[in-house]
């Protein structure tokens, strides 16, 4: 899912899993999901605008760092996200992490899934979407 977002978040992203096997994304995502509390009503509200509660966050940091978008001294790894991400978003994947990087790894993965939702709303809210079970 986000992942990558969830991750990413989901996606971005992120994460951004759009190129990972269904199966390992959606372990991913439950692992994430289990370890932070997070709901996938949660995980919908953010992609369509809504605000994310701490544990979203973190939700997004965890399938960053399972998504190897993110490292766990705080750096995001644009080469994987390349990988994960339609070329079209490429552009947008690297503005987003050009963003302050370091300190609390939920912030950081929030602060990048933002950035991603701000810039491409609709693509982000789809793709999150997309990465939801039975949402496909």
């Amino acid at each position: 899912m986000f992942a990558i977002v969830v991750l990413a978040l989901l996606g971005a992203q992120q994460l951004a899993w759009a190129a990972a096997p269904a199966d390992m994304m959606q372990m991913d995502m439950d692992a994430c999901m289990a370890e932070t509390g997070t709901t996938y009503e949660e995980i919908m509200a953010w992609a369509d605008g809504g605000d994310a509660s701490e544990n979203l966050k973190c939700f997004m940091k965890c399938m960053m760092l399972r998504g190897k978008t993110m490292t766990e001294d705080g750096h995001l790894l644009l080469e994987p996200m390349m990988d994960k991400l339609p070329e079209e978003q490429h552009v947008t994947a690297t503005q987003c992490v050009q963003i302050d990087q370091g300190g609390e790894l939920c912030d950081l993965g929030f602060r990048h899934q933002k950035c991603l939702r701000e810039k491409s709303p609709q693509w982000y809210a789809d793709w999150v979407k997309k990465m939801l079970p039975g949402s496909a």
